[in-house]
């Protein structure tokens, strides 16, 4: 079948700005200069000539700014760079440089866990810096990178892009790029991303950006061209790669690309290797199971929120019960889970043993008894080994990383000891359980109210605002010079990252705001009408409806007294999670949960080795940190039933806790509870508090491991949930 290819291409040359960048040496500002001007000699007409970030994240562009000042102007000659954010936009423009990028991950996985935003609202908040841009006379385009696959989320649907290229468009900004950062794409997927790209949106100027990780580059690029796409970007020497993401090996070669032939070789099939969609096929059909000895594998890693609508259906269609009906979990596990299933049913009367490389997330919080619970009940399997949660890494110099597990699995009795690994060492247990514990097989579902009388855990305010409604420590003072009357609309707020680093950010609290008093604001005027914008351009109907109230926070759930902070994410290096009292004059965001009525033998409970043990086992993780779950973690753990005296000890405990925190206001809860830093005072109140709660729960304090009291606590779970669950 013939190709029908664009006619004509345009190359932009980005070796000066993505291949140097991850060079171990760093060239000279002469030697780039050079670089660049040899690559306008040799006729490119756009080049990438630099990034306006951070030197301490990127040293190899940290002399950008004299780049852009000392190149010479040529007619026909586009040179552009990278930023990031409004200082970089400010940087370029104090530099001459004429034409920007910005650009946003399709994660969500990544932007959640980084940003605690979606890619939409990423490039929402890149409103400042697509005015300033253009302020300054400057020319500015997008691009999105991880646009065909990313090492945390594997696909990306095209709903996913078309979200992010909306939100770009509500921004002004109309030249976006499509990356494949990662290096996933294939030339059937860049086709039909680039039609449907080409279809829906006419008004955007396009760019492809290939790396070469597996061979592909150049089939893709053709690919592109015959979807109509005509810019490209290339690298001299195939140079480069994305230093954060892993497995990102180079760029597409510019040489390649310009002396590359459009005549293929016809690919060969093999009648050993069956081609398809694995959770479609029947396994039978491929080898009999009575042939089989084990199934062995490393699925597709795609979280359940980041599946697209062919892996959703795919999944519904697997985990299905004795009816044919999907399981009323299946729309929230891993798409990995899929191989799982099928592995189960066909072992069914054989000796078959699998055994899967799989994201942790199955293992972890709420996924397990989706995923797991089915296999158990129905099809009777056991775990036989386990390797816990391990970094894989690519061959390539990366910093950053998949976080797996290995599981093991089978139907018919092993006589095998059962192990659970861990780097290089290994124990034999009795019994490995799906959260990979020596302890008893439960499942810790998900529940909106505790299986204790404790007080409720929620959320904290969920803005949806865009960005529109926080201020920076900067933005906040000047608008005070500006506007001091605003001072009353001003509260500090705290997110995870805010509240243990110590970081100062404030957010526009218009609770009970008459509209006079609004108006007398220009300032607020304006991003609260940004709020409203922002707010209607979302595909979301209960965003869109909440554009009638911009002025509010989307969700507000904030207590009129004192409360106990629960940061939803937090460092796995961290022995406890830094819970703590906040005052009402503070604001939170839905990057904590929070305890409005706690008193502080709550805290002290929440704060002991016994908590925190059943948090890391059946918390979620992000990457290998923890994520910390109401559903999950807080409502279904065992509270103990102390005497008056031990609650009175826990309670004293507790408070020292507190005491010894305040012996240091100038250090943030990162500095107090990194292990190397911690006081001693402080790690002496843990320990007093960690054997005033185990003896409330009778626990020895001398003898008893984490693993032990993990799997009492899981012995107390069930008692708990008996009367609940059944």
């Amino acid at each position: 079948m013939p190709l029908h290819l664009v006619d004509r291409v345009i190359l932009c040359e980005v070796g000066p700005r993505d291949g140097l960048q991850n060079e171990k040496r760093i060239l000279t500002t002469e030697e780039k200069l050079e670089l660049i001007e040899g690559a306008a000699e040799a006729g490119f007409s756009v080049i990438e000539a630099g990034s306006f970030f951070s030197p301490k994240a990127v040293p190899q562009m940290a002399d950008t700014d004299e780049v852009f000042r000392r190149l010479r102007p040529r007619t026909g000659v586009e040179y552009r760079a990278l930023a990031g954010n409004l200082k970089g936009v400010e940087r370029a423009a104090a530099c001459g440089c004429k034409k920007l990028k910005l650009n946003v991950s399709a994660s969500r996985a990544h932007n959640l866990a980084n940003l605690n935003r979606t890619p939409a609202e990423t490039v929402a908040g890149f409103a400042p810096c697509s005015q300033a841009a253009r302020a300054a006379g400057m020319e500015i385009s997008g691009s999105i990178s991880m646009a065909f696959g990313s090492p945390w989320d594997r696909e990306i649907s095209q709903s996913d892009v078309k979200e992010i290229v909306d939100a770009y468009l509500s921004v002004g900004i109309r030249e976006i790029s499509l990356s494949d950062t990662s290096g996933q794409a294939n030339p059937v997927q860049v086709f039909r991303l680039c039609s449907e790209m080409a279809r829906t949106y006419p008004q955007v100027t396009w760019w492809l950006h290939f790396h070469n990780t597996r061979g592909l580059g150049i089939a893709n690029i053709l690919a592109g061209m015959q979807a109509g796409f005509a810019r490209y970007d290339t690298a001299f020497a195939g140079a480069g790669g994305c230093p954060f993401v892993p497995g990102a090996a180079g760029n597409v070669s510019t040489e390649d690309v310009v002396h590359m032939s459009l005549d293929f070789l016809p690919l060969k099939s093999y009648a050993n290797i069956t081609e398809g969609n694995a959770l479609q096929v029947d396994w039978a059909s491929v080898v009999p199971k009575h042939e089989l000895n084990y199934i062995m594998g490393n699925p597709p890693f795609v979280g359940y929120s980041l599946q697209s609508k062919a892996q959703k259906d795919d999944i519904l269609s697997v985990y299905v019960d004795e009816k044919g009906k999907p399981y009323k979990t299946a729309g929230k596990i891993d798409y990995v889970s899929g191989w799982y299933f099928k592995a189960a049913q066909l072992m069914q009367g054989t000796a078959v043993r699998t055994a899967f490389v799989s994201t942790n997330s199955i293992t972890q919080g709420e996924q397990v008894a989706g995923v797991w619970k089915p296999l158990y009940e129905r099809f009777g399997i056991h775990i036989d080994f386990a390797h816990r949660t391990f970094r894989w890494d690519s061959e390539a110099s990366i910093k950053a990383h998949v976080h797996c597990v290995i599981v093991g699995f089978s139907n018919e009795p092993n006589p095998a000891p059962k192990r659970i690994y861990t780097t290089e060492r290994y124990q034999e247990v009795e019994n490995i359980n799906p959260y990979l514990l020596d302890a008893p097989n439960v499942f810790i579902d998900s529940r909106t109210n505790s299986i204790c009388n404790v007080p409720q855990m929620v959320y904290g305010n969920k803005p949806t605002d865009g960005g529109f409604l926080f201020l920076s420590p900067e933005e906040r003072d000047e608008l005070l010079k500006r506007e001091p009357g605003t001072e009353k609309f001003i509260r500090q707020i705290y997110g995870a990252t805010e509240y243990i680093n110590n970081k100062a950010r404030y957010c526009l609290w218009l609770v009970g705001a008459s509209p006079s008093e609004l108006r007398k604001s220009p300032f607020i005027m304006e991003r609260v009408e940004q709020v409203r914008q922002f707010r209607l351009n979302s595909t979301k109907a209960a965003t869109q409806r909440s554009a009638d109230t911009p002025t509010l926070f989307q969700e507000i759930r904030h207590p009129d007294s004192e409360y106990i902070i629960i940061p939803r994410h937090s460092s796995e290096t961290r022995r406890y999670i830094p819970f703590g009292f906040v005052q009402p004059q503070i604001v939170v965001n839905d990057a904590v949960q929070i305890i409005p009525d706690a008193k502080i033998y709550h805290f002290g409970i929440m704060m002991s080795n016994v908590h925190m043990a059943w948090t890391r086992a059946v918390c979620g993780r992000i990457k290998s940190d923890y994520r910390y779950s109401k559903d999950v973690v807080y409502n279904n753990f065992p509270w103990p039933t102390p005497t008056d005296t031990q609650k009175a000890k826990i309670e004293q405990t507790a408070q020292a806790i507190l005491d010894a925190r305040a012996r240091y206001p100038e250090s943030s809860l990162a500095d107090l509870y990194d292990e190397l830093t911690m006081p001693p005072e402080l790690r002496k109140a843990h320990q007093d508090n960690d054997r005033a709660v185990m003896q409330a729960y009778g626990f020895s304090v001398r003898d008893m491991t984490e693993s032990i009291c993990v799997a009492e606590l899981m012995r107390m779970y069930q008692s708990l949930t008996e009367g609940i669950n059944g």
